[in-house]
């Protein structure tokens, strides 16, 4: 088994705010100065790190092409270096459904893999339950947050469906079952 390692981390200076010292700096830009730094700290060649993960929350201008990737690549890493982006608002529910999802393939845990089917569930009553507040009478937030909120409960609905979908395949492939058939008969 290939162990994961975290060899150095670093943070972002907080002086982006509208008087800050790096208040024009981009962030591709600002957040290259942290890893050159955590790359630095590390004492490891650019070519030997294999991805760099950077949380950058509400990504916009310069943050929405993967700012994980333009970071490391301003940071002087190799273009072999892929990054990835992660920005956790208001998706714990979602993680815990994705993060499932990938202990079921890791492990070929057929009881997680039944499990994650009713979590989906739970996802979809979630979803009909925000319909029921945004059309409620007391809703005051406007349309654009209703548009918003649908939208966003849409797109957990199938990311959670995606996961029972994937948690089937393991199912099958551990069992030799298919778990929709014998869902259908039941």
């Amino acid at each position: 088994m290939r162990d994961a390692v975290i060899v150095s981390t670093a943070r972002t200076p907080l002086t982006k705010a509208a008087r800050g010292s790096f208040n024009n700096t981009t962030s591709p830009t600002l957040g290259a100065y942290s890893v050159a730094a955590a790359v630095e700290r590390a004492g490891v060649e650019g070519g030997e790190i294999d991805d760099v993960l950077f949380g950058a929350a509400m990504q916009q201008g310069s943050q929405t092409m993967n700012v994980a990737r333009l970071i490391g690549l301003r940071a002087g890493l190799p273009v072999t270096v892929p990054g990835m982006s992660i920005d956790r608002q208001c998706s714990s529910g979602l993680m815990t459904i994705a993060t499932a999802a990938k202990q079921i393939i890791v492990d070929r845990d057929v009881s997680a893999a039944i499990e994650l089917g009713r979590d989906d569930e739970i996802m979809d009553q979630l979803r009909r339950a925000s319909f029921t507040q945004v059309l409620g009478d007391d809703w005051t937030h406007g349309v654009e947050a209703a548009v918003d909120i649908a939208l966003l409960g849409r797109y957990y609905e199938r990311i959670a469906d995606h996961a029972v979908s994937i948690a089937n395949r393991v199912v099958f492939v551990v069992t030799g079952e298919d778990p929709r058939a014998a869902a259908s008969e039941a």
